[in-house]
């Protein structure tokens, strides 16, 4: 794949989410589809809330991505030479999630955010320029979730889903490697990589199995003045995404 020369140090994003960050959606078990919400919108899970379904893109590893001055997405697929746009997804930041009902499970309140994180800001007026990290695979959950996240991040904002007010999440955006179960319909773990804003698109990359007790590899490298590298490896296999954006000028904050 098309992995970058990993520098020995992380040095210049804006906020790093360190270590693993969980987070827990509140969704059916074994279905992508929440349902029908208010203005009869599909949601669907991501690693910092659910977002309505039109503006989650699933793309092939190695696709570049661009988020253009209109909110719209350009991606250009690995051996096409044609880019495709999507045009801008303007949706509501906050979702009000529909009463669940099962008969053996009782969720915590306001649990469609991060169960657990840490954060460290940057002081530099450039940010970070990388974010590398391995863990490991922990054994599948006893109970199965909605969705369970576990990763590493990088952020422009100083925002935390459920914890910040919504009206200060508007311009986010987060990039990060992520271990999910279940994998989309199979009870098995998996890793992705994914870009996240929450006032236009999401991309995310194909999956690649991750086994319980596998080591993964988290790779956040900056390319270019605004353009990231976000690498999933497991397995010796990597699943990756390319992303461009002028929000990603600086990333300060490291989540996890």
């Amino acid at each position: 794949d098309a992995t970058p020369m990993l520098p020995a140090l992380m040095s210049s994003v804006q906020v790093l989410i360190l270590a693993a960050i969980c987070l827990a959606e509140v969704a059916e078990s074994n279905s992508n589809n929440v349902g029908s919400l208010s203005r009869k919108i599909e949601y669907v899970p991501t690693p910092v809330g659910y977002r309505p379904k039109e503006c989650v893109h699933e793309v092939p590893s190695g696709t570049e991505v661009q988020l253009n001055e209109h909110l719209g997405l350009t991606l250009k697929y690995p051996g096409s030479a044609e880019p495709v746009d999507i045009s801008s997804c303007r949706q509501s930041i906050g979702v009000s999630l529909p009463e669940k009902k099962h008969s053996n499970i009782t969720f915590p309140e306001n649990y469609n955010g991060w169960l657990a994180y840490t954060a460290f800001h940057s002081s530099t007026s450039s940010g970070f320029s990388a974010f590398l990290g391995n863990f490991s695979v922990p054994n599948d959950p006893t109970r199965v979730p909605a969705v369970l996240y576990i990763f590493t991040g990088l952020q422009n904002k100083d925002w935390i889903p459920k914890v910040d007010p919504e009206q200060d999440a508007m311009g986010f955006d987060i990039i990060q490697p992520v271990l999910q179960y279940p994998c989309g319909s199979k009870k098995e773990w998996c890793v992705r990589s994914w870009y996240v804003t929450l006032d236009s698109q999401v991309a995310v990359s194909e999956p690649v199995q991750a086994p319980v007790g596998s080591s993964i590899f988290g790779n956040m490298t900056k390319i270019g003045a605004e353009e990231w590298y976000v690498g999933s490896t497991a397995m010796g296999k990597t699943t990756f995404i390319k992303i461009k954006s002028e929000r990603l000028a600086k990333q300060d904050r490291k989540s996890g």
